[in-house]
């Protein structure tokens, strides 16, 4: 029962945000479908670093949370999840990535005391800059960089791009949210875009973050010379994006909730199925 909290504190679900460019990632380094052992260490990696990284930053922000009125009934400032559950979760989930990626190429062990460092320092990033979204964009931009590193071991220009996509893609959304916390950030001296520039700012810069994340997808479609299922995935999933920036304006915020964050697994998923889809069919 008390994992079950745990793991709502962290929001488990919203794991399927990187778990599908990891698996973009493999395919592109495979070229075509990868081992399925790889997949499985592949997925058990990123499951590992993103749970843990969001459980250190729960735990790194339990008195902000406990301040704003928009958090301040979770677990973890309520006391229903302790620090001291947390603190094993993220040991037990660091333990999962270590493990899984002791499993895949011996050169993502060079890599990994730097993701780790990510997955830490991002949590304090909006105490020091208004360009924290980005922060949290590159800590998920490494799903699909180890992915590739996994089972190529190399660095290329395509996983490079596709991981500079997924940064700019979850920067924009994650401005977004950020504007329903404008006045308690400035409140409480901390930074973000809408916080520093306003909530017009704080709806532009997503623009301009997600219109940069579409074209370094399509980038990756041309360097890997992916077919017409890829790119059919890449204008579903920006009608989505246009679609998501409709739901909200400077007047009205009230539509980023729960089904505004579906929307972004709706989004990475489609990537994957049709990425899957134009290497099945080729």
């Amino acid at each position: 029962m008390k994992l079950a909290l745990i793991l709502k504190t962290v929001q488990f679900e919203y794991s399927l945000f990187a778990l599908p460019f990891a698996g973009v990632g493999a395919f592109l380094a495979a070229n075509g479908m990868p081992k399925f052992t790889d997949l499985f260490w592949i997925a058990l990696a990123v499951l590992g670093a993103r749970n843990a990284a969001v459980g250190i930053n729960r735990l790194v922000d339990k008195e902000i949370d406990l301040n704003n009125p928009r958090t301040k009934d979770w677990l973890i400032p309520q006391g229903i999840v302790t620090s001291q559950e947390m603190i094993i979760f993220i040991l037990v989930a660091l333990g999962i990535f270590f493990l899984a990626t002791l499993q895949l190429h011996p050169v993502c062990l060079y890599f990994l005391p730097l993701v780790v460092f990510i997955l830490f320092i991002y949590s304090y990033l909006k105490r020091f800059s208004c360009f924290c979204h980005l922060g949290l964009g590159l800590a998920l931009a490494w799903a699909p960089w180890g992915a590739w590193l996994a089972i190529k071991g190399t660095i290329a220009w395509a996983p490079f791009f596709l991981g500079l996509g997924v940064m700019f893609w979850i920067a924009g959304f994650d401005t977004i949210y950020a504007c329903l916390d404008l006045k308690f950030d400035r409140l409480f001296g901390l930074h973000s875009i809408p916080a520093r520039l306003g909530i017009t700012a704080g709806l532009l810069f997503p623009i301009f973050f997600h219109f940069l994340a579409i074209f370094f997808f399509l980038l990756v479609g041309y360097l890997s010379q992916l077919g017409i299922y890829y790119y059919l995935g890449i204008i579903f999933s920006s009608f989505l994006l246009i679609y998501q920036h409709t739901l909200v304006s400077y007047k009205d915020l009230s539509k980023i909730n729960a089904k505004f964050f579906s929307l972004n697994k709706i989004i990475s998923s489609l990537i994957f199925i049709f990425t899957l889809l134009d290497f099945l069919t080729r």
